[in-house]
């Protein structure tokens, strides 16, 4: 799978089950060490933003997979209503609401001017 985005979030929380049950103690160990890696790598409101996700999360489904999901889906909504919101603003966007600024606009259609 080389797109992390097409994997469920119930999809990982099975596989790390399966992984703690059935797996090698290393498995167990990479799923703590990459879910502390990623939760020291993150800021302090990221970090609380996946902790409140995480917190009715089994411990038996928890592990560095699911937190990087969740890091990401939070991220990239976040990068999306970004987006939208500066979208909106800029197309909404008047030069004419700028106080102080006087424009002179030159009407093609009449051939005359006006000042804004």
């Amino acid at each position: 799978m080389d797109d992390y985005s097409e994997i469920s979030i119930q999809e990982i929380h099975e596989s790390i089950r399966f992984f703690c049950v059935y797996g090698q103690l290393y498995h167990i160990q990479n799923l703590e060490w990459s879910d502390l890696f990623l939760k020291s790598s993150c800021d302090d409101v990221l970090r609380k933003k996946v902790m409140e996700y995480l917190i009715n999360v089994p411990d038996i489904e928890k592990g560095g997979p699911l937190l990087y999901k969740v890091m990401m889906t939070i991220i990239t909504s976040n990068i999306e209503e970004a987006i939208h919101t500066l979208t909106l603003k800029v197309s909404t966007f008047k030069i004419t609401s700028i106080q102080g600024e006087t424009l002179v606009l030159h009407s093609v259609n009449y051939g005359e001017l006006t000042e804004y």
